[in-house]
């Protein structure tokens, strides 16, 4: 099944499936009012970060923006400023938040909800050297911290955050997409927010076809997409795999995770539909 010739007319159903389907289930839609644009008079260029989440402390739903900005400097070279900004769905209005980030990037199947905080991708520059962080951001309590990969360096690796039997954060570590075979490290982080409780839970591999990793399953599955599309499921047990009947275009699959209070379900879409329409067309299973 391709995900992207899916009929139009299921399209509000899916929707309707997605994590805001509390907000979609009476079928209307909130128009967020214009940002702010008045950082830097001589803006060159912007990365974005969004989050969207639900601060239950204040029952009030939230939208996060990170702005990675370039710009000129006085002196004719280059600056870089990393600001943040916040949307209350209570108060129809964005407001800014003051805290010192890292850079934000934008990467497939990494950004995750967990426990009320959202996370990105996010790199840091120290004595000339990056290194690779997560940022999260607390709905609640409006609290930015910075959480460090396991290790010492992985800068030749990807990955992905994502949940592991519906009660673990975790990462998974795996060789760039044009590596063949590939192997995967899943890392569960015991205590969250502290590094030092990171632990390498499973190995995966060498596994050949593989594009990249997507979520988890049930029962210690991992969901990857072959190189042609085909979306698999790996047993971290036993290393077997099985095909899912669910295909996108090569490597153009992605996911997210929709839960509720009786099941969790997945949400897959297809990656270049997303690039081209402000709309996907997501296909929900529950596995």
């Amino acid at each position: 099944m391709m995900i992207a010739d899916l009929p139009k007319d299921v399209v509000e159903e899916f929707l309707s499936m997605l994590p805001v389907k509390s907000l979609l289930s009476c079928r209307e839609f909130k128009a967020v009012p214009p940002l702010f644009d008045d950082y830097f008079p001589g803006l060159m260029q912007r990365e974005l970060g969004l989050g969207f989440g639900f601060d239950e402390k204040n029952n009030d739903y939230k939208v996060v923006r990170i702005i990675n900005i370039y710009h000129h400097t006085p002196s004719g070279g280059r600056g870089h400023t990393v600001k943040a900004e916040i949307f209350n769905l209570s108060s129809n209005s964005w407001r800014k938040l003051d805290a010192s980030l890292p850079r934000v990037q934008f990467e497939f199947c990494f950004e995750l909800l967990f426990n009320g905080v959202f996370h990105w991708y996010a790199q840091n520059y120290c004595d000339n050297s990056a290194y690779e962080s997560i940022l999260s951001f607390h709905m609640s309590t409006e609290v930015f911290k910075e959480i460090h990969f396991p290790g010492t360096c992985y800068r030749n690796k990807r990955s992905r955050l994502a949940v592991l039997n519906n009660e673990s954060f975790a990462l998974i570590l795996f060789e760039d997409y044009n590596q063949a075979p590939k192997n995967f490290e899943i890392w569960v982080m015991k205590e969250y927010g502290v590094k030092e409780s990171w632990t390498k839970q499973f190995t995966v591999g060498p596994l050949l076809g593989i594009h990249s990793p997507l979520s988890f399953g049930k029962h210690n599955e991992l969901l990857l997409q072959r190189d042609n599309g085909q979306l698999v499921s790996c047993d971290l047990d036993t290393n077997k795999i099985r095909d899912i009947e669910v295909r996108g275009a090569p490597t153009s699959l992605g996911a997210s995770i929709e839960d509720d209070e009786k099941t969790s379900r997945h949400v897959f879409y297809d990656i270049n539909h997303v690039r081209s329409s402000p709309i996907s067309i997501p296909l929900s299973l529950q596995l």
